[in-house]
């Protein structure tokens, strides 16, 4: 028996692979979802029904931004090293998109970041205030919330532009009210 010289296979697999490719370019071309104009003209009545719900959703969303707000201040759970946008979610009764949505557009933040500067501002609070001195930087990063070092020292870098260490030297006290 014979055996097929490799430059005869090598051309039978590129005709093989010509002929896929042409039909795959051939059905890609005839499903009409893919090229259809109609997908790409403008309708100016869907625009005016977007702008009415945008402004509904605005109002709701100034309002759950100032709860937003107003629940970080006052029950803190920013505190809770395990704080997630889930769990914020169903401590506020509000969906966990909207709550996203809420902190991404209003705030202009991420959850994280939003998070996190909480937490900076109480560990900053707390290096200003004397009877905290006794406790180390990294102690009180862990009771604000913080459960990472590396995470506290960066993040409270990019807040303060200085090291907890060099924040915590520049001696400042909180001024009693």
């Amino acid at each position: 028996m014979g055996t097929i010289p490799s430059d005869k296979i090598f051309k039978i697999v590129a005709a093989v692979q010509s002929i896929y490719l042409c039909c795959i370019v051939f059905f890609s071309l005839r499903q009409s979802i893919v090229f259809n104009q109609q997908a790409f003209t403008e309708n100016p009545a869907a625009d005016k029904e977007g702008v009415k719900i945008s402004s509904e959703n605005r109002n709701r969303s100034t309002d759950i931004s100032q709860k937003l707000l107003m629940f970080m201040e006052t029950e803190r759970p920013f505190l809770d090293e395990e704080l997630s946008l889930q769990k914020l979610s169903l401590l506020m009764e509000v969906s966990t998109h909207r709550l996203s949505e809420v902190i991404n557009q209003d705030l202009g933040t991420n959850f994280y970041k939003f998070v996190n500067s909480y937490r900076v501002e109480e560990v900053k609070k707390k290096l200003r205030t004397p009877e905290f001195d006794k406790y180390s930087i990294l102690g009180i990063a862990f009771e604000s919330g913080f459960n990472s070092k590396s995470t506290f020292n960066k993040i409270f870098k990019e807040e303060t532009g200085m090291t907890p260490s060099e924040f915590k030297k520049s001696g400042s006290s909180v001024k009693e009210s």
